[in-house]
C-alpha cells in the first residue's frame, strides 16, 4: 500500500502571513484538521486546528493578529506519494506526528494523516472502519464500573 492511495489531495494550504483565526474558521467550516503552510510554492510548515485553538485561547489579547507563521511547526517531516504506508506509519509513530505533508517534485501534493493510515490498516485486515468489531470497557482499579 502506498501513500498515494490513501492521502488527501490536493493539499489544503495556507500562507504564513494569513491570520490564524481566519485559517481556523476555514478549517472548522470544511472539516480540515491540518494545513500545509506554503510560500512561493515551497513547504514552510504544518499547522493543526488544535494548535491554533490552544494557543489563541491562551492569547486573548491580540489573538486576531497572530499569524500562521507564528504557530506553525516549521521544517516538517514529509512523505512522498510512492512511500509505503508501513514506513510512514512507523515514522509517524516514532516521531509522534499526526500528519505528514506529501511532497512530489518539490510541490505539496497532499496530506496523509493518522486516520488515513488507520483506515488503510482496517482495509488490509478486512475490518469495516464504520463498525467497531472490538469493544473495550475501562474500569477504575479495584472497581467494576466503567468510566
Amino acid at each position: 500500500m502506498l501513500v498515494r492511495d490513501w492521502m488527501s489531495a490536493p493539499a489544503i494550504t495556507a500562507s504564513p502571513l494569513v491570520a490564524a483565526v481566519d485559517v481556523l474558521q476555514f478549517m472548522e467550516e470544511y472539516g480540515v484538521g491540518h494545513v500545509a503552510v506554503v510560500e512561493e510554492g515551497r513547504l514552510q510548515g504544518v499547522l493543526s486546528s488544535r494548535t491554533i485553538r490552544v494557543i489563541l485561547n491562551r492569547r486573548s489579547a491580540g489573538a486576531g493578529e497572530t499569524t500562521v507563521e507564528e504557530l506553525m511547526s516549521s521544517d516538517p517531516v514529509t512523505a512522498a506519494p510512492d512511500d509505503s504506508l508501513h514506513d510512514i506509519a512507523r515514522r509517524m509513530l516514532e516521531l509522534d506526528l499526526e500528519c505528514l505533508p506529501v511532497v512530489a517534485e518539490g510541490q505539496v501534493a497532499g496530506m496523509i494523516t493518522q486516520t488515513q493510515v488507520l483506515h488503510a490498516l482496517c482495509d488490509a485486515l478486512g475490518i469495516s472502519a464504520a463498525e467497531p468489531s472490538v469493544r473495550l470497557s475501562l474500569c477504575a482499579r479495584g472497581g467494576s464500573r466503567p468510566f
